[in-house]
């Protein structure tokens, strides 16, 4: 897939990249839940930040204030 047909696809399916920025990672560190993985607590933070949902079957999300969907 070239680089015009992944942006054809992103507007088709109404969706956005969303980049990782130093406001996302500041917030991952500051969390005072303990969780195993620090990807994890990055991909809240960013959620928390965009004023968004996250897409995870992962219980253990439910410790953070974001609201966890599947």
């Amino acid at each position: 897939m070239d680089e015009a047909e992944y942006h054809s696809d992103l507007e088709q399916l109404q969706v956005k990249e969303l980049w990782i920025g130093s406001s996302h990672a500041r917030l991952a560190g500051q969390f005072a839940q303990s969780h195993k993985d620090p990807f994890d607590r990055l991909l809240v933070a960013q959620a928390v930040l965009e004023g968004m949902p996250i897409l995870s079957k992962d219980r253990g999300l439910d410790i953070f204030p974001v609201v966890r969907v599947w």
